[in-house]
């Protein structure tokens, strides 16, 4: 999803410095630049999901059996985890990503889920037939409260 995310935002450079009339140059360079940062968010995101899933399988035992700590964070195995969903659309392709987990008592989760939406409610749509039926999939998720889940079902 980061990668067609990266395509939107060069895209609508591409668009604002080849051929565009002055009124719509500011409009696409803003529409990039948004993208570009949604492209940035998007990735540090995967790279948090997979640190936690190492942390998380190195301290597996540990876990389960009293408790460790991340990042000040304690985690044991009743620890409620929340991951909110995107939906990414262009054409006739569509793919979906899931958030990386947040601790529902520690971080702030409904930014976090509005902010996925957001993302889903600009780009989601423009894939036919698919965009449209996944991004009322993913905003309905979301507008629950996202997928829930403890630590002790993530360890398995």
């Amino acid at each position: 999803m980061e990668v067609l995310t990266l395509v939107y935002a060069v895209c609508f450079f591409g668009a604002a410095v080849f051929g565009v009339s002055p009124a719509d140059l500011v409009l696409q360079l803003v529409i990039g630049t948004i993208l570009l940062g949604i492209y940035l968010v998007l990735r540090h995101d995967r790279r948090e999901q997979e640190k936690f899933r190492m942390w998380l399988d190195a301290n597996r035992l540990q876990i389960l059996s009293d408790r460790a700590f991340y990042n000040h964070i304690e985690i044991d195995r009743h620890t409620k985890f929340v991951q909110f969903d995107a939906a990414v659309s262009f054409g006739i392709f569509s793919t979906r990503r899931t958030s990386r987990l947040f601790v529902r008592e520690v971080h702030f989760t409904l930014l976090q889920g509005m902010l996925f939406s957001l993302i889903t409610l600009m780009f989601g749509w423009w894939a036919l037939p698919v965009g449209p039926f996944r991004s009322i999939s993913v905003l309905w998720r979301n507008v629950r409260g996202g997928h829930k889940i403890t630590a002790q079902e993530l360890i398995g």
